[in-house]
């Protein structure tokens, strides 16, 4: 590989990690919009169980209706982390032709290079 070829892929890797880096940022942002909605309807719930203790006019349905969003909301926000988590996994790299991969590949998907060392398989 001469330097022209190493310099334009290391150049593609850097974008890869960029455009990475910005989704990662993008997701943070939807989940801390989500926790901030979540934390406002659990307010709401609060003061509605509140006025309801006081006044003895008690809604189940709205409770309820209360109940599940915040419990999508929660769904939504573990989504996002799911997906955080995903991006943020640790990569190994092509010994051979560096490409990124991530860790549970054992075989490069570029070049087909052995990732690892032997396993137990191959030791039979």
């Amino acid at each position: 590989m001469n330097i022209f070829e190493k310099l334009g892929s290391e150049l593609n890797e850097l974008g890869k990690k960029s455009k990475d880096m910005i989704e990662i940022m993008n997701l943070k942002t939807e989940y801390s919009q989500l926790e901030n909605e979540k934390y406002i309807k659990l307010a709401k719930l609060g003061s509605l169980v509140y006025q309801t203790y006081n006044t003895d006019d008690f809604d189940h349905q709205i409770l309820i209706k209360f109940c599940k969003e915040i419990n999508e909301l929660e769904k939504q926000m573990k989504k996002i982390n799911k997906n955080i988590a995903r991006m943020q996994l640790q990569e190994i790299i092509c010994p051979n032709c560096g490409t990124r991969m991530a860790p549970e590949f054992i075989f490069c998907s570029n070049c087909g290079q052995k990732l690892h060392g032997e396993n137990e398989q191959d030791k039979e």
